[in-house]
């Protein structure tokens, strides 16, 4: 794959610190800006992807879902100062 090279306008203090950067991973300013303009477009795939899976799963409510929905909003709140529900222990007897 070539190269292409091109011209950017950033602020000093942000261009001090990616060639600080360069400097301590020994590397140039460009590869910076190469991995750095990478991971920002996979960041916005991995967005774009979460987005249409979010939307896909935003209005799919199943009958069984929406029996449970209905259940929760209708069921009282517990009551602070009652008595916990106690479940025993089974015992079972393998032959």
């Amino acid at each position: 794959m070539g190269t292409v090279k091109t011209a950017i306008s950033i602020d000093e203090s942000l261009f001090e610190k990616i060639n600080h950067l360069a400097n301590e991973m020994n590397t140039s300013r460009s590869r910076v800006f190469a991995l750095a303009a990478e991971e920002f477009i996979q960041r916005h795939k991995n967005k774009e992807l979460l987005d249409a899976i979010n939307s896909a799963y935003a209005d799919v409510t199943d009958e069984k879902e929406s029996t449970l929905k209905s259940a929760m909003r209708t069921r009282p709140a517990p009551q602070y100062g009652s008595k916990p529900m106690v479940i025993k222990p089974r015992r079972y007897i393998l032959d």
